[in-house]
C-alpha cells in the first residue's frame, strides 16, 4: 500500500470525524472521536486498505442514521 496515499485517506477521515465533533457535540463527543481516529489510524495500519473499504461504510452508515436521528454515535463499538 502506497503509505502517503493512504495518510491522506486518514487525514481525511480524521478531518470529517472532527468537523462532525464540532459540530454535533451531542452525538459524538471529543473524547470518543478522537480515540475513534487512533483506532482507525492504527487498525488501517496493521490491515490496510482492507479495513477501510469492509468497515467505513458501516461507520458511515452509522454515523448517518446518528445525525439523522440526534442519537450517540457508536463510534469504537462498530470498529470491534
Amino acid at each position: 500500500m502506497d503509505v502517503t496515499k493512504s495518510l491522506d485517506e486518514l487525514e481525511l477521515i480524521a478531518s470529517v470525524l472532527r468537523d462532525v465533533c464540532v459540530n454535533h457535540v451531542r452525538i459524538f463527543d471529543t473524547q470518543a472521536c478522537e480515540c475513534t481516529i487512533k483506532t482507525v489510524r492504527s487498525r488501517t495500519e496493521t490491515e490496510g486498505l482492507g479495513f477501510l473499504t469492509k468497515s467505513l461504510p458501516r461507520i458511515g452508515k452509522a454515523l448517518d442514521q446518528a445525525l439523522s436521528f440526534s442519537q450517540p454515535f457508536p463510534g469504537l463499538l462498530l470498529l470491534a
